[in-house]
């Protein structure tokens, strides 16, 4: 098992769905006041990702039809396209029944390219654990 340093800024809530980076700057970008989320404080933990969905996307920061593929939806791209049309970038923050079959599908974690900072990798903790250093 190899283990990968994670970052998160925090004002305590480390559980499922909280978003994390392996670039400590990057967690620091959310330690700013005004900004809506993170925290002031920079947690640190040792995760296992080898259970981690790869929606890494260059052009629209998460690859939304690997999501809808990933999750078992029956057109993938269709999905993806109704998920854009809603505004959804992150369709796991948007719906429940979304969440619901990530949480279902034996990931523990979802990379992506945030769009704060401007394409940042993230780390979504999709099984609500972490394994500790």
């Amino acid at each position: 098992m190899t283990m990968t340093t994670l970052y998160r800024a925090t004002d305590g809530y480390i559980g499922a769905w909280s978003c994390w980076s392996t670039s400590r700057e990057t967690a620091e970008a959310y330690t700013v006041d005004g900004i809506g989320h993170g925290g002031a404080t920079i947690v640190e933990r040792a995760a296992d990702l080898s259970s981690c969905l790869d929606l890494r996307s260059d052009d629209a920061g998460v690859d939304l039809v690997a999501l809808a593929s990933a999750l078992g939806y029956d057109d993938a791209r269709e999905t993806a396209a109704e998920w854009r049309a809603n505004g959804w970038r992150y369709p796991w923050e948007d719906s429940r029944s979304v969440r619901a079959r990530l949480a279902e599908s034996g990931y523990a974690w979802v990379v992506y390219y945030d769009d704060y900072p401007e394409m940042a990798e993230t780390y979504v903790m999709v099984s609500g654990s972490y394994d500790k250093e």
